[in-house]
């Protein structure tokens, strides 16, 4: 969540509406609580069983299914949501995806428009051809640590 601070400040300060999901794992809407920002809680985690997790990640990408087609965006950011980036490529949206590690396990459904990762992550093992991707300079901490002391509200739905 800290990642997407900067990014979302900067694409509301150029004038778009910028619409946060966030699945309930990993203290994600507690961090967005904290830091003030403003999220659609949709999903949640479904523990290691490699059975249960695939059912969620579909499960997932139905109940985000309502919102995309309410809200029509023009481009899916995510770090990592493979429902997002399932539901996006059904529907015909742009997924752009931030990643930092590059051996996770894709289906061919959950392949990205374009990816962006840290400079020191190899395109080896991307998903996007070298020509999609784009790289930034340092770690995804360095994206955030000065902003680590701003914004929280995470709306239960």
């Amino acid at each position: 969540m800290p990642f997407f601070e900067p990014i979302i400040e900067e694409l509301t300060r150029r004038g778009y509406i910028v619409l946060v999901t966030a699945r309930d794992a990993f203290q994600v809407c507690e961090l967005a609580d904290q830091k003030g920002l403003r999220c659609l809680k949709v999903g949640r985690h479904y523990g290691k069983n490699p059975v249960l997790k695939l059912a969620g990640l579909f499960y997932r990408a139905l109940q985000l299914a309502p919102v995309i087609r309410r809200e029509k965006p023009v481009l899916g950011l995510s770090h990592g949501s493979r429902s997002q980036l399932i539901l996006c490529n059904l529907l015909g949206v742009p997924t752009v995806l931030l990643a930092d590690y590059e051996h996770a396990t894709m289906l061919p459904l959950m392949r990205p428009t374009w990816e962006i990762v840290p400079e020191v992550v190899s395109t080896a093992g991307l998903y996007s051809p070298p020509e999609r991707v784009r790289k930034y300079p340092g770690i995804k901490e360095d994206v955030y640590v000065s902003n680590l002391n701003r914004m929280g509200h995470c709306s239960r739905s």
